[in-house]
């Protein structure tokens, strides 16, 4: 079943004989050391990652001439992600792409040392031996990530904070100098040379409003960008949450980062009508898009229901949007071994309860007004001077 509800059966003509079978990809042997093929035999799903070299194994259908020719005919491929590793500076995930731990014959004596290294080596390699996928991948692959896990905690990863400098009591960590931009690095204001690249809303074959390009479109041409050597992007307007959502986590693995310079919409159509760039009317609307451009800054995805975007950890697993009763509000500072916080910390912890919460009301309907557009004055007076009645008589 894909996302149009299409459904496609496949029966015994259309399988080969090998089943479904897991594979280490190039990555996944660098990682973990592994180099098995075994067949798998359980429910799995086909996802497509953002970033290709995150794919540490597949999995490969064994297929006939006439079921390849099935999944071909709706762009279905036979070989796909089965293991996908996520990495950013603060943590590390993995998806598996199916059921590995569904096994009921693991006997009391499981933690007897070596014995998961002798079932590996006497389970067959049968499509039938359900088992078999269990102690020859599941078992060493779980083993290898925990112990990532114990090394990952021990080494402490954390986010690399940005060097900030004090100007009239502000803490930036970029101004403005007399002929250049400049980020304060390695203790001094250093110049910074923009190489960006403008990104658009929309893309081929579809119109501007559309604003259909995906998250996973967005996220390529990111790695394409730094790729080439840029250091930041533009955008004119606001843009779909997939945008953020892409540049977020591009930004999370990257090596060099995007800036990000964000531009406001004005409405030409009302500037165009006034014919004064300056009215109340136009400087509202777009003194309006600022204000509205800042919210989405601030991962505000919807203002009128509070609703915020980022990786939220909650009883039910990583969510990506969140209702919330407001923005938390605290302070903290350390220099060397002193430290101040406000609210005060108890032990070792800010007391979130304690923040100051900033909030405010929620909306159902939105303020709005009607307006003709400057198109409507023009359309008026070629309906006023068409007369069909008069143009079938000079016919």
């Amino acid at each position: 079943m894909d996302e149009r509800d299409r459904l496609i059966v496949l029966d015994r003509r259309d399988l080969g004989g090998d089943g479904v079978v897991f594979s280490y990809t190039k990555a996944g042997k660098a990682r973990w050391g592994q180099h098995e093929r075994v067949p798998y035999s359980y429910w799995f799903d086909i996802v497509q990652p953002l970033d290709p070299d995150d794919v540490l194994a597949t999995y490969t259908l064994s297929l006939s001439k006439r079921g390849n020719e099935k999944l071909r005919a709706i762009g279905v491929p036979v070989s796909f992600p089965a293991v996908v590793r996520y990495e950013t500076r603060t943590y590390q995930s993995y998806y598996f792409c199916g059921d590995y731990a569904d096994q009921g014959s693991v006997p009391s004596i499981y933690q007897t040392v070596g014995f998961d290294r002798w079932r590996k080596w006497t389970a067959s390699s049968r499509p039938d031996d359900e088992p078999a996928f269990y102690w020859k991948v599941y078992v060493p692959m779980m083993k290898a990530i925990l112990q990532e896990i114990k090394t990952y905690k021990e080494e402490k990863k954390q986010p690399a904070a940005a060097e900030t400098a004090e100007q009239d009591g502000i803490r930036l960590a970029g101004t403005v100098g007399r002929d250049d931009l400049q980020v304060y690095r390695r203790g001094r204001w250093e110049p910074l040379l923009i190489k960006g690249v403008n990104l658009g809303i929309s893309k081929p074959g579809a119109f501007p409003g559309e604003a259909n390009i995906t998250k996973e479109e967005y996220f390529r041409w990111l790695q394409y960008i730094g790729a080439m050597g840029a250091n930041a992007i533009r955008v004119y307007t606001i843009h779909p949450p997939a945008f953020y959502e892409a540049l977020y986590e591009y930004n999370q693995t990257a090596k060099q980062p995007l800036y990000l310079f964000h531009g406001v919409w004005i409405d030409e159509a009302m500037m165009l009508r006034i014919k004064d760039v300056w009215s109340p009317a136009v400087d509202g609307a777009f003194r309006a898009e600022i204000r509205r451009t800042t919210w989405a800054l601030l991962n505000v995805t919807d203002p009128s229901r509070r609703e915020v975007m980022g990786d939220i950890w909650s009883k039910e697993g990583l969510k990506s949007r969140e209702i919330i009763p407001g923005i938390r509000l605290g302070v903290y500072v350390a220099n060397g071994e002193r430290s101040f916080s406000f609210p005060a910390m108890e032990g070792n912890v800010l007391p979130v309860q304690r923040f100051y919460t900033y909030t405010w009301p929620t909306w159902e309907t939105p303020r709005y007004h009607e307006r003709l557009k400057p198109s409507y004055e023009a359309m008026k007076a070629a309906f006023s001077g068409a007369d069909i009645a008069k143009q079938q008589g000079n016919e």
